[in-house]
């Protein structure tokens, strides 16, 4: 009888053990949570009118906002006249009077992102080693920011709003099939 309570208590507490499962969350530190908070704070940047000392304001401090490019002169150049097939005649006239302005044009590219990392399925394989099912899910962002004369000029943003990736990794062998791979080698190594 006192084995069969011990049995049923441990059952209960692996059918609960899903919260125990391990959970990553990597974020740039930008104000951002959503892609949507960024395409709206995107959307506030009025060209010819917002200067860069109002960027931060809306999110996109240039000084302090991680995983920022700040583009040089050729740099520029190359980013927005990539092949003879694009040429300077062809690129939007904000592009082509930043081009023209040289060294008083500035270009700076925002990456922002999000993801989160969960474990899912069920514990005690997952624990062991032997399957284990993952879902990595959140959101990116580029924007590029043209400034002449301290106006921002042209804009553009791109990126995936969501993304989800699903993941199993099966080893029948649990951790014993690295320590396997360890003593026989690995493919490669014959």
């Amino acid at each position: 009888m006192h084995k069969q309570i011990v049995g049923g208590m441990l059952a209960l507490v692996l059918a609960g053990c899903g919260g125990v499962l391990p959970h990553e969350s990597d974020a740039d530190s930008t104000k951002f949570l959503t892609y949507d908070q960024v395409s709206s704070s995107y959307a506030g940047i009025q060209l010819g009118k917002t200067r860069l000392g109002e960027l931060p304001g809306l999110g996109f401090d240039t000084r302090l906002t991680p995983n920022i490019e700040v583009l040089s002169y050729s740099e520029i150049v190359d980013r927005f006249l990539p092949s003879e097939t694009i040429s300077e005649q062809t690129a939007p006239s904000p592009v082509r009077r930043c081009i023209e302005a040289q060294y008083r044009c500035s270009a700076y590219v925002f990456h922002l992102t999000h993801s989160h990392t969960q474990h899912s399925g069920n514990v005690v394989p997952d624990l062991l080693g032997t399957e284990r099912d993952t879902v990595n899910s959140g959101w990116s962002a580029e924007v590029v920011l043209l400034v002449q004369d301290d106006l921002v000029v042209y804009k553009v943003i791109s990126g995936r709003p969501y993304a989800q990736d699903l993941q199993n990794e099966t080893q029948p062998l649990g951790p014993l099939q690295d320590l396997r791979q360890l003593i026989v080698g690995s493919p490669t190594d014959q």
